[in-house]
């Protein structure tokens, strides 16, 4: 009685076991006895065994098949002799030997010899060299034991069982299963009946990823692949682990029809312990079946998960094992023409698969990979387009996005959504992933070109050879390139293990001088699906991309927005300040409402007195209201002169009241000033953006919508471009600038202005405004790429990102900064000439001592000093000598004693008796102005009404004295106006 046993499931995904040689565009012979060859010529001939040959290879262990073959053209060796291992085609040409086809493993001999009949054996795929085969033979002992094998594991009863599930009145062509045949048939038998009912098992989906050309029935080569797929199932009766957080496996991704890492394992111990007792019945070696060793498990499922999900799917299994004919990986045209994924093999009639060779053919390379094949698979209703129920039931990974990372405008992935994310697959090597470790998190193809496209000649990049393309991942810096920009992508390049391009593009912006780039230049477009290449622009200014960009954080840890002020403080000329402050509408309303209030208290005050002290606050109206006005005035202002004073007891207090709101009211208008002279001053505290609140900024066009001035709150100004707000704030017309800082870098290179002799004339104050602070504010720094519906823009985005963090955190980021400051910060030029500014105000200085100088010359000469001497000798007409009386005279007056005494213009008075040595002298002056002569008085006192007498001389050198501080005034005027002529005197206010 003879039995079959397992063959394990194969495996080929990113890594690929190359098969056995077949011929060119054709699958290997199919042999219906030792020497009756074939190969087949269609999609029904790969599944036609010969079971009387078949059963031949039954006696005889997997290792030894190779024996039973003597096709023409096997390869053939001789074995013994003297020729021993030379190639022969007879015993003839190996002399003391025999000639005998090359050693084949099982799998290489059923690829090349028997390639119809890939459905009766199961590979184990290990170990690599010879790998295990799971097949039957004579079965001598424990038929008991043993006898799952020929219920589960002989090809021979396939058809049998087709035949028995066909039902001639299912209303459909013979020879194909509907759905209710197979519920009434296979899905009603055990274990499947069992997992049905535990919903493990989806019969529906089930039937649908069965059907593979999805003309709506099983032919018998899909029940064949249905049935060897699921033979594992049947022999370790057991299901996947539940998914996640899914409750029941029926109701999750391919509706519970997959093989997982559990269900791997149990199968693998189920088949070695089958072909263990398999091979001890018939006194085979137990030596050839063991099982896996560490990581052989793993490679298993590896192989065999063609899309990364971890899970391996029925189409997974057919595309591997019978589609891909030669093992490559991908489909050819002669390969697909013979799989059941050609529409030609419906049922026709009502029964017709939709799907032809370009619908499956995406990129349109000739070839038919597993993922553009999984979008047919995935596409249940047929409308071209994967909603989001169908690509939760066909499994696509989490590993490569979401769906909505790959939808369209629609909310559905279509066949060009669908070709970036079969595109996204391939480059990303994630299929092996899951499986195997790399040396970066992110792995990229070298298939897929990166090209980088930059603008030159900026502050953050510099091709000095114009070489216009380099290579980026190298250890070696390229000494021809330089820039931060540069510096940071090529060591993240060599990081993540890319191997891209660089691309410098011309700058044509540069002579603009801070103006928009156009972005067309840059070429950034949907990825080449043909070419695998996608573009991504390197942008080193603020610039607004287009929506389905996709971009990294920055770059560069200074970037944001930061605030540009003038280098050198704003100075203002003291006289204009008292101008704008005189004709300034809060000054105009102060003073108004203070004379008013000064002439109601004076209006008070005289009422007050005018009773009682008529003398000082005079009875007449208009005179006792100037007399209070004027008290008023000289209280509040603290001055006091003393001439008015009230004398009664309510005026007394009424005047304390006075002097007190009076220092309130001019403290508050010396804080008013002050305020005022501040405010004109305020510009030079500007430190950071926080303190731009009331005050006229620049911003650009391309920041306007960002609403700074809202947030900030000071009053905007736009401009179209760095160079107009430069301008306009070296004409004061701003009062500062809130930029994108690496526009404004960029600026003072391309301009020059960085370079400019004792240095900038703008600086940059405070730190940078970042997205952390304004929301919408966007990088300038930073690599963007075309991001709708190409989750590998995501992708690529958030490896540079990661990596720049990575950059960050171990001092490579602070260390590229620090080589690279006098690019992104240019030092100023300065030379001997470049000294700081001197603080004494010279012109001012010279002017004053110039006024002493003159108004101690006046003094001399009223004085009939030395210069009056000089001029009375040189002009005596109008500076006529002085007579020694009136020296006497000038002398007793310049006496200190006589100085101190208070003189007015109606008397003088003498409030102290004169001392002593006062009295001579002026009795010697009285007499020689013949006020009394030979003692009339004998009382020396008496002199102060004499005196009196003679007070013209005290008004003559009263208005002396005015006349002189008159024309001091005018001479100061006049100095004071040539100075600010020539030298601009100005009031400089400086930070401490």
């Amino acid at each position: 009685m003879t039995v079959k046993a397992l063959l394990a499931i194969a495996s080929i995904a990113v890594t690929w076991i190359p098969a056995p040689s077949t011929a060119q565009g054709s699958p290997g012979l199919c042999c219906k006895d030792a020497t009756d060859c074939f190969r087949p010529g269609d999609w029904r001939q790969i599944f036609q065994c010969p079971a009387s040959h078949w059963n031949k290879h039954m006696p005889h262990p997997p290792w030894e098949w190779y024996k039973l073959t003597n096709a023409s053209g096997a390869q053939k060796i001789c074995s013994g002799g003297s020729k021993e291992w030379h190639a022969c085609v007879a015993d003839s040409e190996c002399p003391g030997g025999t000639c005998s086809i090359v050693p084949l493993p099982a799998d290489k001999y059923v690829h090349e010899y028997m390639s119809c009949c890939m459905q009766c054996v199961w590979n184990l795929q290990y170990p690599i060299g010879d790998p295990i085969q799971v097949t039957s033979g004579p079965l001598l002992n424990e038929t008991s034991e043993l006898g799952v094998i020929p219920k589960y594991l002989n090809c021979s009863v396939f058809p049998d069982e087709f035949r028995q599930l066909d039902s001639s009145s299912a209303g459909h062509p013979a020879g194909y299963l509907s759905m209710s045949e197979l519920e009434q048939g296979f899905f009603s038998q055990i274990p499947n009946k069992q997992m049905i009912d535990a919903n493990f098992l989806n019969a529906s989906v089930m039937f649908a990823i069965a059907d593979l050309n999805k003309d709506g029935l099983l032919s018998y080569e899909e029940y064949v692949i249905l049935r060897h797929f699921w033979t594992p199932f049947l022999l370790s009766s057991t299901a996947p682990a539940p998914i996640d957080n899914e409750n029941t496996l029926a109701m999750g991704p391919l509706g519970g029809v997959f093989v997982d890492n559990s269900t791997v394992s149990v199968w693998v111990v189920t088949a070695n312990n089958l072909l263990l007792r398999l091979y001890i019945a018939n006194g085979w070696s137990s030596a050839r079946t063991r099982q896996p060793q560490p990581g052989e498990e793993l490679f298993y499922q590896q192989n065999a998960d063609l899309d990364g999900s971890t899970r391996i799917s029925l189409e997974e299994h057919y595309f591997r094992v019978f589609a891909d004919i030669n093992g490559n990986g991908v489909l050819e045209r002669w390969e697909y023409n013979l799989s059941l994924y050609d529409k030609s093999t419906s049922a026709g009639g009502n029964f017709q698969g939709w799907a032809s060779w370009a619908d499956h053919d995406l990129n349109d390379d000739g070839v038919v990979t597993f993922i553009e094949r999984k979008r047919i698979f995935a596409d249940r209703n047929a409308d071209n387009f994967i909603n989001l129920t169908e690509w939760k039931l066909a499994d696509f990974p989490t590993a490569y996005g979401p769906y909505q990372g790959h939808k369209g405008s629609n909310g559905m992935i279509g066949k060009e959504q669908y070709a970036f994310y079969s595109l996204y697959h391939y480059c990303t090597l994630r299929s092996s992933t899951a499986y195997a470790s790399y040396s970066s998190s992110y792995p990229w193809s070298s298939q897929c070109p990166l090209v980088f496209a930059i603008l030159n000649d900026t502050s953050f990049f510099r091709d000095a050879l114009e070489k216009q393309q380099f290579d980026l991942g190298t250890l070696q810096v390229d000494p021809n390139l330089a820039g931060f920009v540069y510096r940071v992508l090529n060591n993240v390049t060599r990081r993540l293990g890319w191997q891209g391009t660089l691309k410098v593009l011309p700058n044509p912006h540069r002579e603009l001088q801070g103006a928009a780039t156009d972005l067309s230049s840059y070429n950034i477009t949907p990825p080449n699906i043909y070419s695998r290449s996608f573009n991504l622009a390197v942008i080193t200014e603020y610039t607004n991309v287009p929506s389905e960009w996709l971009c990294t954080s920055s770059l560069w840890p200074d970037d944001g927005l930061s605030v540009v002020v003038r280098s050198e403080d704003q100075s203002i000329s003291l006289y204009t300040v008292l101008a704008e402050m005189i004709v300034s509408p809060q000054f105009v309303n102060f003073f108004c409402s203070l004379f008013f209030t000064v002439l109601i208290v004076g209006h008070v005050i005289w009422i007050i007195e005018r009773w009682t002290n008529e003398t000082i606050f005079r009875p007449f109206y208009a005179e006792g209201v100037i007399d209070g006005l004027w008290w008023a005035m000289v209280t509040m202002t603290t001055v006091g002169y003393g001439d008015k004073a009230p004398v009664s007891e309510i005026g007394k207090l009424f005047g304390i009241f006075w002097l007190i709101f009076g220092l309130i009211v001019f403290g508050t208008f010396s804080s008013q000033v002050t305020s005022f002279i501040g405010d004109q001053l305020a510009v030079n505290n500007i430190a950071d953006a926080d303190s731009l609140a009331g005050f006229v900024v620049g911003v650009l066009n391309r920041t306007s919508s960002l609403n700074l001035d809202l947030q900030y709150g000071f009053t905007s100004t736009v401009c179209d471009s760095v160079k107009t707000c430069v301008d306009k704030l070296a004409n004061n017309q701003l009062d500062a600038l809130l930029l994108p800082r690496a526009d404004v870098v960029n600026y003072f290179r391309s301009s020059q202005l960085a370079f400019t002799l004792c240095g900038n004339q703008l600086k940059f104050v405070g730190g940078s405004v970042t997205s952390s602070v304004v929301i919408l504010l966007q990088p300038a720094i930073r690599v963007c790429t075309y991001g709708q519906s190409v989750y590998a823009a995501t992708y690529l985005m958030n490896a540079i990102d990661s990596t720049v963090q990575a950059m960050t955190q171990d001092g490579t980021m602070s260390s590229i900064v620090a080589e690279e400051r006098d690019f992104i910060y240019p030092p100023a030029v300065t030379d001997a000439s470049c000294g700081s500014s001197s603080l004494w105000n010279v012109p001012l200085i010279i002017a004053a001592l110039v006024l002493l100088f003159v108004y101690g010359c006046l003094v001399n000469i009223q004085d009939g000093g030395v210069l009056r001497s000089v001029l009375s000798a040189l002009l005596p007409r109008l500076f006529p000598p002085v007579i020694e009386e009136e020296e006497g005279v000038m002398a007793v007056l310049r006496q200190p004693s006589f100085k101190k005494r208070k003189l007015d213009a109606f008397s003088v008075e003498f409030p102290q008796p004169l001392r002593k040595k006062e009295v001579e002298p002026l009795v010697h002056a009285s007499k020689l102005l013949g006020v009394f002569s030979a003692m009339q008085s004998s009382d020396i006192r008496s002199i102060n009404q004499e005196v009196s007498d003679y007070s013209h001389v005290l008004k003559q050198i009263a208005r002396l004295f005015v006349f002189c501080f008159v024309l001091l005034l005018v001479i100061y005027g006049i100095l004071l106006g040539v100075i600010a002529a020539a030298w601009g005197s100005k009031l400089q206010v400086r930070k401490p």
